[in-house]
């Protein structure tokens, strides 16, 4: 006859769980309660977007990446709705070029998309500490580099 085990509603699902299912890392969905570091530069500009979840302090690579990989961009953020990137620099043939693009993420799903909006014609680069936004109204940009 088959053996069944009951399991009891105290009991926590990582102790019945860790026996069985080993080396599977799960990105849990977004709680709202998390910032975001998007992009950089290591040895080549990076795509991706990090999200550290303030509840426990953990960090995740979520799916999402940026259009492109960049570094010195700024961000803004319209709290608990989406965070917007923009600016920075790339290198699509051996120079360094200004972005112009906007980019908005998501909170509630962790997604990314390109907005039609972006900077002034000449883009900026540098923009790193330039982002201030007045939460559901506005965000700003200033200085950079061209």
């Amino acid at each position: 006859m088959a053996e069944i085990e009951r399991i009891l509603p105290t009991t926590k699902v990582s102790e019945w769980l860790a026996s069985t299912i080993t080396g599977l890392t799960f990105e849990p969905p977004p709680t709202g309660n998390a910032g975001y570091f998007v992009g950089g530069y290591n040895s080549g500009n990076l795509d991706s977007i990090d999200r550290v979840d303030f509840d426990d302090d953990t960090r995740f690579t979520i799916g999402a990446t940026l259009t492109l990989g960049r570094s010195q961009a700024a961000g803004i953020s319209n709290s608990g709705t989406a965070g917007y990137t923009a600016g920075g620099q790339y290198q699509p043939s051996g120079s360094w070029v200004a972005y112009l693009g906007i980019q908005k993420l998501t909170y509630s799903g962790d997604t990314v998309s390109l907005i039609s909006a972006t900077l002034a014609s000449t883009g900026r680069k540098q923009l790193g500490d330039a982002g201030m936004s007045n939460q559901g109204t506005a965000g700003y940009w200033a200085g950079g580099y061209n």
